[in-house]
């Protein structure tokens, strides 16, 4: 198992003289007469570069600022349990715990204090998307970026300006739980990719549920990849140098087409996807009380409870959140889906022997709500709804995997890649033991960015070099 090194030391703003060299992957060492920044897409550089004249929107972002710490602050004190002391970037991922909460109990209030009549999930939307989202000008000097539609589903393109006519690119699906967040929230994360590796990026702006549950965000994921490889010579890409990733949610989206355009004839005249990047992917919805799902449930901002929340809406039942309590002990499946093939993929034992706890038991085993299980069992079974569950996985793109130890999703992760190793398929593992869920997801300001994230997108570079 491959882990990431000590962070790096960070570059300093320096000016690169012209040169007649051929491209390299990292385009910073290759801007010609610019001046440079790490990373290019902080917000709080650009007034350095560019002489904007809307002040009003800088202001904007300083009203932000100062509430967003407020709330933190306030949320921090009242509401938050402290971060774990063996956690990386602790004082970072304590803000982020607060910061979650707090934008629950604004989503809750949000209607009362503005007289708007939205839902409870609009308004947490909103202020999810409020903190992530990410001011790109046009003229960025980097990486160009563009609006498109690709069969009906809503993309953003990435290009960066040292790209060449015959580009590889990377299909970016966001994370969110399939509830939250967009193309738009992860500009920064996909800008930075494209900078970071130059490589085009096509964010898809799939559906969320509940108004969509699946499988519309697989479906639209679906969709828009396959146009994008069909029309990849339009865009300037080489078809024959097209990866897939995503985070989470988005890990499991991108798992799930990428399987899907392995084992449907439908596709069989595509291009072959060159990889897969799964960033802590959800891979399976049967047990809720795997170590991490038990260890990891409170001490990250991705806690147990949100986590099985969304999942429920993803399922298209929103009804069954009061039974939420029934998934948190994995009564939500039949004794007899628990002992079968299925449930053998979830197993304890089926950890590398360092995550291995001795004596640990999962929960409810022999036991079910059969009424409940009737109703969702043949969709927790679905592979392109849990990618675990695919009977066959050898036909699958290699895959790369980023994963946190700090984290409900860690066995997910390590499930799938047993059994992608197992079926033949090349997987490597990039293990980050100090990091949380979502330490990948960059914020418009390096001061609300994992270090880690960043290194792991420096390691990911190598990986493209080499492999795309």
């Amino acid at each position: 198992m491959e882990r990431t090194q000590e962070g790096e030391e960070e570059r300093e703003c320096e000016t690169i003289e012209e040169e007649d060299d051929e491209p390299l992957l990292f385009p910073e060492t290759k801007a010609k007469g610019q001046v440079v920044f790490d990373p290019p897409y902080n917000l709080l550089k650009y007034p350095k570069k560019y002489k904007r004249d809307d002040m009003g929107a800088l202001s904007g972002w300083v009203g932000y600022i100062v509430l967003g710490a407020l709330l933190v602050g306030f949320s921090w004190i009242t509401y938050s349990p402290e971060a774990p002391e063996w956690a990386g970037e602790r004082f970072l991922l304590q803000c982020y715990m607060s910061g979650i909460r707090m934008s629950g109990l604004l989503s809750l209030s949000v209607p009362y204090l503005t007289g708007f009549k939205v839902s409870q999930m609009d308004a947490f939307r909103w202020t999810t998307e409020l903190f992530y989202s990410n001011y790109i000008p046009d003229n960025d000097v980097w990486v160009g970026v563009s609006d498109a539609t690709f069969d009906g589903v809503p993309v953003k393109i990435f290009r960066p300006r040292a790209a060449q006519s015959d580009s590889p690119a990377i299909v970016y699906i966001h994370g969110g739980g399939w509830t939250i967040l967009s193309a738009d929230s992860y500009s920064a994360t996909t800008y930075y990719m494209a900078w970071k590796l130059n490589v085009v990026v096509v964010s898809i702006d799939y559906r969320l549920a509940p108004e969509h549950p699946y499988p519309a965000p697989f479906e639209d994921s679906l969709k828009a990849t396959v146009h994008f490889l069909r029309q990849a010579v339009k865009h300037d890409v080489d078809p024959n140098r097209i990866a897939i990733a995503g985070d989470s949610a988005g890990g499991n989206l991108a798992a799930a087409v990428a399987l899907k355009l392995s084992q449907d004839k439908t596709y069989s005249d595509l291009p072959r996807l060159k990889f897969q990047v799964l960033i802590y992917p959800v891979t399976q919805m049967l047990d809720f009380n795997t170590y991490s799902y038990t260890e990891f449930a409170h001490t990250g901002h991705m806690r147990k409870e949100i986590m099985l929340k969304m999942i429920i809406n993803y399922l298209g039942f929103p009804e069954l959140q009061d039974y939420i309590d029934q998934f948190a002990s994995n009564n939500h499946t039949s004794p007899r889906l628990k002992n079968s093939m299925f449930g053998s993929y979830v197993k304890h034992e089926n950890l590398p022997e360092e995550f291995r706890v001795k004596g640990f038991k999962t929960v409810g085993e022999n036991m079910g709500n059969e009424t409940l299980a009737a109703k969702i069992e043949s969709t927790l079974t679905d592979p392109y709804f849990a990618p675990l569950m695919a009977p066959d996985l050898s036909k699958v793109p290699p895959v790369y995997m980023i994963l946190a130890q700090n984290d409900p999703l860690r066995d997910d992760g390590l499930f799938y890649a047993k059994r992608l190793r197992e079926a033949g398929v090349k997987t490597e593992i990039d293990f980050h033991k100090t990091m949380a869920h979502g330490f990948c997801l960059l914020s418009p300001s390096s001061l609300l960015t994992f270090q880690g994230g960043k290194d792991s997108f420096d390691t990911l570079g190598k990986y493209v070099q080499k492999n795309i």
